[in-house]
């Protein structure tokens, strides 16, 4: 019979997430509710954090703040600060999502990036070339909105 833990602990954003340890597996579920509010120091703090998470390669952990955290402009959804910083969000969940071979999952995060952003645009020197395969791809799929990109 394996063992299972679970490991409950606040992040450095105020999130709270759990790692349940099954085997060598660990996954991250983020809190049933999560009010982090909207104030962009909040945003870029866990913004941060995530991206602090992805760089040491703590991606199921990133990946279930980035979902605790997705709805935080629910508030103001139209606000372009919070849209371009959740761009950066769905980026950098697809980065996690393509470093774990999940790449339906990090299509769905890419594709929510150019709904928030058509503009995209991702570094190809630091950007993992499977990503920018994908964004590639999502672009080349996308229909034409007359915007001239």
């Amino acid at each position: 019979m394996a063992h299972r833990a679970a490991l409950w602990g606040p992040t450095r954003s105020g999130l709270a997430t759990a790692a349940l340890g099954v085997g060598f597996l660990q996954i991250a579920v983020p809190p049933a509710t999560s009010d982090i509010g909207t104030d962009l120091e909040t945003v870029d703090r866990i913004l941060n954090e995530v991206e602090d998470l992805v760089r040491n390669a703590h991606f199921h952990t990133a990946i279930g703040v980035a979902r605790t955290a997705r709805g935080w402009d629910a508030d103001r959804p139209t606000d372009p600060t919070l849209r371009s910083r959740r761009a950066r969000l769905h980026v950098l969940a697809a980065t996690a999502h393509i470093a774990l071979n999940q790449a339906a999952s990090a299509r769905q995060s890419l594709r929510r990036a150019l709904a928030l952003n058509p503009r995209l645009l991702l570094d190809e020197a630091t950007t993992s070339p499977k990503l920018l395969a994908v964004l590639n791809d999502l672009r080349s799929t996308r229909p034409a909105n007359g915007s001239g990109s």
